[in-house]
């Protein structure tokens, strides 16, 4: 699970990687966040125990300021933090915020897919 805890880390600390073309290629590489509107202030830890243990991205979004959200990966799904940057980036979170949802005891404001459905 440490693995796992590492590489999507890795995803949003590195982004995505630019190069433009009309620029000598030093300068040319341009880092883009991992997730659009997300902030770098992203914290990946593994929670939950027994079966319910998982690995969870704590993290801000420009558009709910002062807010903290987590989001529980489905545990194996290498493809996982693609699909909640494709849900991100399709507005869920804006979805979501609606119905106004509590966050928790710590503060966090839990998304209300992937593996948090159950929870």
């Amino acid at each position: 699970m440490e693995r796992e805890r590492a590489r999507i880390e890795g995803l949003f600390r590195e982004g995505w990687g630019v190069r433009g073309s009309d620029r000598p290629q030093a300068s040319a590489r341009q880092r883009l966040p991992f997730i659009a509107g997300v902030g770098n202030d992203v914290e990946v830890i593994i929670t939950g125990a027994g079966a319910r243990r998982c690995v969870a991205v704590l993290f801000c979004h420009q558009s709910f300021p002062g807010l903290r959200f987590g989001h529980r990966f489905t545990p194996a799904d290498k493809h996982a933090p693609i699909w909640l940057m494709e849900e991100i980036e399709t507005g869920a979170l804006h979805r979501m915020m609606r119905g106004e949802p509590a966050p928790d005891e710590a503060g966090t404001v839990w998304t209300t897919w992937g593996a948090n459905q159950n929870s």
